[in-house]
């Protein structure tokens, strides 16, 4: 489907409504990098909402928030990345101009709770490349902090080289 659109010099942005129903359908169907990707495109072109449980040692049971609802602006997530799953490189996006800048952090962790990666970010940026080659491949979670609060927890998965 993707070779296809390429060939017709069109982007994701471009899929049918039977074209976004087979990515529905392989999203679903399988729990791989193949519905990872599905997944991936859905969300990317804003036509999947997708909660999904986040677990952490010693922690309490959280959830991710809302996910992105256009009608509703106090829902919209202010974080996003891509491309998910990430190999040599992940994209945070992020809208957070309610934020003084004195305590703004990413902080990337693995699944076993350990703190791998920490970085400071501010509110007159809208985006931040994060470099993925010290990693292992796996599931990390990426949580946007300010001050003490916890602004969100997303979930990026690392491919192998």
């Amino acid at each position: 489907m993707l070779i296809g659109l390429k060939q017709n010099g069109q982007s994701i942005y471009d899929c049918d409504s039977a074209q976004r129903q087979f990515l529905y359908n392989l999203s679903g169907q399988y729990n791989n990098i193949v519905g990872a990707y599905a997944r991936s495109i859905l969300y990317e072109i804003d036509t999947l909402e997708y909660i999904e449980q986040i677990i952490m040692p010693g922690m309490q049971l959280m959830f991710s928030p809302a996910p992105s609802n256009f009608s509703d602006e106090q829902n919209r997530s202010r974080f996003k990345l891509f491309p998910n799953p990430a190999k040599d490189y992940f994209i945070i996006d992020y809208k957070i101009g309610e934020y003084s800048d004195d305590h703004l952090r990413i902080e990337i962790i693995n699944t076993t709770g350990k703190l791998v990666q920490v970085y400071q970010f501010n509110s007159l940026q809208n985006q931040k490349v994060i470099e993925t080659k010290a990693m292992k491949q796996g599931v990390y979670f990426v949580r946007f902090i300010s001050g003490n609060n916890v602004l969100e927890t997303l979930k990026i998965t690392i491919l192998g080289r």
